[in-house]
């Protein structure tokens, strides 16, 4: 497969693209920012996929700081 054949999310993946994606890793991602999108994104998916009624804030929060 030669990286004109890659795919993401069923489009196709430009070598411009997976350059800038290596540029930015070479660059550093600050751990903070990193944090934050991943308790969202587990906030987020509670949310939707709780089926234990309402979504509890609090125990979330608990659960990050754990």
């Amino acid at each position: 497969m030669s990286m004109s054949e890659r795919y993401l999310h069923g489009k196709p993946v430009t070598d411009e693209q997976i350059q800038a994606w290596a540029d930015e890793a070479e660059a550093g991602y600050d751990p903070n920012k990193l944090r934050l999108a991943r308790s969202a994104l587990r906030d987020r998916f509670e949310r939707e996929h709780c089926d234990c009624g309402e979504y509890n804030t609090e125990t979330a929060q608990e659960n990050e700081q754990q």
